[in-house]
């Protein structure tokens, strides 16, 4: 039997500057307007979304989608209505680090 591998793709979305003035307004004003100002920001990077996406995964196989916080309900949304299984970590990433963390921490790993 051939062993399966888990491969990880990054399609950035946001560059530094434009998460920062995210982040920025959704702190100084609100969650609505820092998601609209994404959906803004995204709406003109959606070709390239979609067509980067479809690259990876052309059968439109299940996948698992790590996003930025408020990126992530674009992704999700986008990728469903193109037929993509999407499952989102609850938690998002951080969870996911520290379960991972916290299994590499422990005593004895098993094999």
């Amino acid at each position: 039997m051939k062993p399966q591998y888990l491969v990880a793709y990054n399609i950035p979305l946001l560059d530094n500057i434009e998460r920062s003035l995210v982040g920025t307004v959704y702190k100084n004003h609100s969650i609505v307007e820092a998601r609209e100002l994404t959906m803004d920001i995204l709406a003109p990077k959606l070709p390239v979304f979609i067509k980067s996406f479809q690259k990876i995964a052309p059968e439109k196989s299940s996948g698992l989608l790590l996003a930025w916080r408020r990126t992530q309900p674009f992704c999700s949304s986008i990728l469903a209505n193109m037929g993509f299984q999407v499952y989102r970590i609850n938690g998002g990433y951080k969870a996911y680090r520290d379960y991972v963390r916290a299994y590499l921490g422990r005593e004895n790993l098993p094999f």
